[in-house]
């Protein structure tokens, strides 16, 4: 699969330190996270084959039980630890592997069953009142991020119940892991048969934690000339600088938010700070696009955004 991931590759002292926590909870539910559709079917089959872990679908028994060999990968680790750290390890190989993979430890007395039903509740996403639920590749370890920094207090008591901790290994390749805290009322009474309702909101928060990902792939398949060969975590936290300035001078605009971070690849990150370029951003205040304004920038301006 030709896909760049806006992340680093695990190093041997992190992945050890994700073996040790794994073994640490040996005690623990134990569970594995894959997220088959970031890799190849055949690669992750043979992997499974010779791990000796059984494999069940992490939407098994649910409305989004179809999706088949492509749902994520639930993998049940109770004293086969060893078995689930020399998979880890193939997996990680590759940057994909390192996005789709996660480990859970499960609230004492949890099934497989109850884990595939928090699996399948975070996958199926309701935006306010719209009835029907949107599909979120929660087993993306980029997507499952920010999807706990949205959560809503009762939403995040409904997993809280169920999981006691979330581990993975971040962008710069460190392993990290997040004990999930909750009051365990759930005091909206959600139920884990229907789609996980977001707010407006909610929702936005999640596009705008998610925008650097999707510009990181734009600039990869469109301005490849822009982009690095290595240190992506940086890459991605230098579009996400951008973006944030783009928030900053109301440049809102999807076309104009895409020329805004070029210019700041190509012009350098602080291009919009130059003292010619204040009336543009009056005028995109005003409502007006930056694709226009630039059609009046003189060669002069060019040539001393473009010397840097």
């Amino acid at each position: 699969m030709n896909i760049v991931f806006a992340l680093e590759l695990p190093t041997s002292s992190a992945i050890e330190q994700a073996a040790q926590w794994l073994a640490n909870n040996s005690k623990s539910n134990g569970f594995m996270l894959v997220d088959s559709a970031l890799l190849d079917i055949s690669m992750l089959d043979r992997i499974i084959g010779r791990s000796g872990l059984g494999a069940e679908s992490a939407y098994a028994n649910s409305p989004i039980s179809g999706f088949s060999e492509y749902a994520p990968r639930l993998f049940e680790l109770n004293g086969k630890e060893e078995a689930a750290i020399k998979m880890m390890r193939s997996l990680l190989s590759e940057r994909s592997g390192v996005a789709a993979l996660s480990l859970i430890t499960a609230r004492y007395g949890q099934t497989m069953r109850q884990i595939q039903e928090i699996c399948s509740f975070l996958a199926r996403v309701a935006v306010n009142d719209n009835s029907r639920p949107l599909h979120m590749r929660m087993a993306d370890t980029r997507v499952i991020n920010n999807l706990f920094e949205v959560l809503s207090p009762s939403q995040m008591d409904v997993v809280a119940a169920k999981i006691h901790q979330w581990g993975w290994f971040g962008r710069d390749g460190q392993w990290q892991s997040r004990t999930l805290q909750g009051s365990g009322k759930n005091s909206e009474n959600i139920s884990l048969q229907a789609p996980m309702r977001l707010t407006g909101s909610q929702f936005r928060e999640l596009q705008r934690l998610s925008e650097a990902d999707r510009f990181f792939a734009i600039i990869d398949k469109r301005f490849p000339e822009l982009f690095p060969d290595k240190n992506f975590a940086e890459f991605h936290a230098k579009l996400q600088g951008l973006l944030d300035a783009a928030n900053r001078y109301q440049v809102h605009h999807p076309d104009d938010r895409l020329q805004f971070v070029v210019l700041g690849l190509k012009c350098g990150e602080n291009f919009y700070l130059h003292p010619r370029l204040d009336t543009t951003w009056q005028a995109v205040v005003r409502g007006e696009r930056l694709l226009f304004q630039m059609r009046h920038w003189d060669d002069e301006l060019w040539a001393d955004l473009e010397g840097g």
